[in-house]
């Protein structure tokens, strides 16, 4: 009698075998596989089979990429979702449609996507971060940049979840992370203020050292004004504390506030004749301000402003210089970073930086 082939395709009897390892015990979680070289040494395949096997490993749930490791034998509780978590601010305002519209374009079509709103209290982050590893595949995390939960993700990123920031980097964390390159798209749209003559700059912002995009853009503004010669442009910084009230009276304190700066400020011996907010939220109440105050937009004060908060382009009475943050692109390199990770592709923890778009109407 003839004896039959053996039809099995090569990749499959690879993951048979290591699967078989981990259900006797023989292979524990936690313990790291070859590489995917030394696999195909030691059954006799090409490169491209040892990958696809373990690929298949992965999205069954059986093994993952922790980084700097390699592959490992997942716990029995990470079995594959399809899910992928976005933890953010507040979703009334975070994200816009236009990050979750990049997100999924990125994103392998299998996977739908959680949001989760955090409000950016640590303790609902926390809370939502443990939640999410067991119940999600992925976490994107529009963090709150809070210390508190530094420990955390960055445990997260070691036990080989596949994490991404968005938005904000963590200042002490190794973590994949896709942010507006907010310096140095400030410092462009300040350049152009100086480029008209502006020398006396003042900076509305607010008071979180901790957030990147908040000392980042002030950042810009300091190195600016020093590059022009102003010996000390702290001086025409000021800093608000109105995010740590409630949302629903966030703006109308935000208003008085900026106004009562404004009008300080003006007041000055030499007053500024052109203002960095730092996002949109700033400039709608320092617009109020002048109509109150009855300053010129932009013949008395010219603004700049960053758009990013709330996310949304909508048109001016007056003209405004506006950096707007290209959310869209970074969704889709969120999604795509995400599903090379969820593919086995490793790669070292890095910051993109995206830049964003200069709105000019008095060029």
């Amino acid at each position: 009698m003839t004896e039959k082939p053996n039809l099995t395709p090569r990749w499959r009897e690879i993951v048979l075998q290591i699967e078989t390892a981990i259900q006797t015990g023989e292979l524990k979680p936690g313990m790291t596989l070859p590489s995917e070289s030394q696999l195909s040494v030691d059954y006799a395949v090409c490169r491209m089979t040892a990958h696809r096997a373990m690929t298949e490993l992965q999205q069954r749930g059986l093994v993952h990429r922790k980084r700097r490791v390699g592959t490992v034998v997942a716990e029995p509780s990470r079995q594959r979702t399809n899910h992928v978590a976005m933890l953010c601010f507040a979703i009334s305002d975070f994200p816009s449609a236009a990050y979750i519209a990049g997100l999924r374009e990125g994103l392998a079509g299998e996977y739908g996507l959680i949001l989760c709103d955090t409000g950016e209290d640590v303790t609902r982050e926390a809370h939502f971060l443990e939640k999410m590893r067991r119940e999600a595949d992925a976490i994107v995390c529009m963090p709150s940049a809070a210390p508190e939960n530094d420990a955390l993700l960055k445990s997260l990123s070691e036990a080989g979840i596949p994490l991404i920031c968005l938005d904000r980097a963590p200042t002490n964390v190794d973590v994949d992370t896709i942010v507006s390159d907010n310096y140095g798209s400030s410092v462009e749209a300040l350049r152009l203020l100086v480029a008209r003559g502006h020398r006396r700059i003042a900076h509305l912002t607010d008071l979180r050292p901790n957030v990147s995009s908040t000392s980042e853009r002030l950042q810009a503004h300091q190195d600016v004004l020093r590059e022009i010669g102003v010996e000390k442009p702290e001086e025409l910084v000021r800093f608000f504390t109105t995010f740590t009230v409630a949302r629903d009276s966030y703006y109308p304190q935000l208003v008085r506030e900026v106004h009562d700066a404004l009008l300080a400020l003006m007041h000055q011996k030499e007053p500024p004749t052109a203002i960095f907010c730092l996002q949109d939220a700033y400039m709608a109440a320092v617009l109020e301000a002048c109509a109150k105050l009855k300053i010129e937009v932009p013949r008395q004060l010219e603004i700049v402003s960053f758009n990013d908060c709330p996310p949304q382009f909508l048109p001016l009475p007056v003209p405004v210089t506006r950096i707007v943050q290209q959310s869209h692109q970074m969704g889709v390199l969120a999604g795509e970073s995400i599903s090379a990770t969820l593919q086995n592709v490793a790669a070292p923890a890095q910051i993109i930086r995206v830049a964003a778009h200069i709105f000019d109407p008095l060029s």
